[in-house]
């Protein structure tokens, strides 16, 4: 009986148990964006309290960069990727790290050509997140942007 306490002690700290999410997909200020010659959307994140992830470029090999992934039809595809504008934290008193903190946008730009689907847009976002103490394992939270996000059509 002791030595199967033991092992859940050991087993809870590799399975990760007890640790959040930090981070939530927030669709309802998210969504595609049309106009006569651009196609893009707007992915809205909330970054939990206290918290931090990092940012898409990281300085140091030891950190995670976050990374977004969208699963497309053939017939869209994505011009670019424009992540917010990152923080830079002070690590140690020493170290330099570009971080991504609070509420923040993630936008992208599809080819003027795509088919952006009109069913629904799911995807994952790849992040570390940190606080003061520690940085967690990575984290993949995916997430679905539904069809009434989309499309909003504007016009010049």
């Amino acid at each position: 009986m002791n030595s199967y306490k033991i092992f859940l002690l050991f087993l809870i700290p590799i399975q990760g148990w007890g640790q959040g999410n930090f981070l939530r997909f927030l669709p309802s200020e998210s969504g595609i964006i049309q106009t006569i010659d651009c196609k893009s959307a707007r992915l809205t994140f909330q970054i939990e309290e206290g918290f931090y992830i990092q940012a898409d470029k990281v300085l140091n090999d030891n950190f995670i960069p976050t990374q977004l992934k969208l699963e497309l039809n053939l017939a869209t595809d994505i011009q670019k990727i424009l992540y917010p504008k990152v923080e830079i934290l002070l690590l140690g008193g020493i170290e330099e790290a570009p971080v991504f903190q609070g509420k923040i946008e993630v936008w992208i730009e599809f080819d003027s050509w795509s088919v952006i689907p009109v069913d629904q847009i799911k995807g994952s976002l790849l992040y570390q997140a940190c606080n003061k103490q520690k940085c967690f394992f990575p984290r993949k939270l995916t997430f679905q942007l539904p069809p009434s996000n989309h499309p909003k059509l504007l016009m010049p």
